[in-house]
């Protein structure tokens, strides 16, 4: 193998693994190199098309060579990209909203687009005013939901999961006064012991000390 040749082989093989973590199959690597080195593709084309192999979002048109080689072999696309866009599901919608956005696609849009991710955050906020028009859309989702957590905590004692009927119910009210009161109802129906104690302590302020006098025990 000439000098050249080799200094092909190692760049593309480098690419693959610096940024994708995968080796490049060795038929692709033995037609891209070879290629390259008669002159066929320039090596910026040929990491075009290590690119475009890993990335089905990126729009690239795959050589035929490159198919050919690539015939009966199975390589993972990358997944760059995707914890950012849960991330970003996870702040601004509730989970029962995630499914209308496609994980992958939009980590594509991201790796090939450096506006795309502003684009899908204003989708995102559009998305959840649609059903929930009673907070700005600029309002995180996660601020509105580990509010209302707190809220419900702090009368019933418990946690409640995020896609909890309860929380979903106290959360389109967005009337704290409202909300407290359909948590205190629902604490005392269903026997939170926080909120019988609660409810007891303040009969008992109601009275003053919430000590009631032996005297009045007596006939």
């Amino acid at each position: 193998m000439g000098k050249e040749l080799s200094k092909l082989y190692d760049l593309f093989k480098r690419t693959a693994l610096t940024s994708y973590g995968q080796e490049i199959p060795e038929t692709v690597l033995d037609y891209l190199a070879t290629q390259t080195n008669r002159g066929w593709f320039t090596a910026e084309e040929a990491i075009t098309q290590i690119n475009g192999i890993y990335d089905s979002y990126a729009n690239i048109t795959l050589d035929t060579g490159v198919l050919n080689a690539l015939e009966g072999i199975t390589v993972e696309g990358t997944k760059t990209g995707e914890e950012d866009v849960q991330d970003l599901l996870d702040k601004w919608l509730p989970e029962h909203l995630h499914s209308y956005f496609n994980k992958a696609e939009e980590a594509g849009k991201i790796r090939n687009n450096s506006l795309a991710r502003g684009d899908l955050i204003n989708r995102l906020q559009k998305h959840r005013f649609k059903f929930y028009d009673m907070y700005d859309e600029d309002i995180p989702w996660a601020t509105i939901l580990s509010s209302k957590q707190s809220s419900a905590k702090n009368i019933l004692g418990v946690d409640l999961s995020s896609n909890d009927p309860l929380l979903d119910e106290i959360i389109k009210m967005n009337d704290v006064s409202k909300e407290q009161q359909r948590l205190r109802e629902y604490g005392l129906s269903n026997g939170m012991q926080k909120t019988k104690n609660d409810l007891a302590l303040s009969i008992m302020q109601s009275f003053g000390t919430g000590v009631v006098p032996q005297q009045s025990f007596r006939g």
